[in-house]
């Protein structure tokens, strides 16, 4: 067991007496922190990183040999969970949803591809 040792009695039987040394105290210390740490290290939140068009994407779409692709509004699940599986809850920069991140993703793919029209389709 750690942090016990083992004496003899007057009597001659081993009885157990507990360490309490400061080198054992700072390793309960240190056991208890780290314990802490790992258990709190889930929670924090995750920032999306900015969406950053792709370059297949972009002669992709220039391939299409059209000039007029809008996107509409975009509207995102009823019950959405942030959580990621082991690292807690994913969060896109400045504030947006989920949705609005992929609804400008979209765009930037197409305006880069010379592609987007500011009006939706109807």
């Amino acid at each position: 067991m750690v942090g016990a040792s083992w004496r003899m009695t007057g009597s001659g039987r081993p009885q157990r007496a507990f360490i309490t040394s400061s080198r054992s105290f700072t390793v309960f210390r240190l056991v208890v922190l780290l314990a802490t740490g790992i258990s709190v290290s889930g929670c924090s939140t995750f920032t999306t990183p900015r969406y950053s068009v792709s370059p297949d994407t972009n002669v992709t779409l220039k391939s299409l040999n059209t000039t007029a692709i809008g996107v509409g509004s975009f509207s995102g699940p009823a019950v959405f969970d942030s959580a990621c599986r082991g690292a807690g809850p994913l969060a896109p920069l400045d504030g947006i949803s989920h949705t609005e991140y992929i609804r400008r993703a979209l765009e930037s793919e197409l305006k880069l591809a010379g592609v987007h029209v500011d009006r939706s389709p109807g």
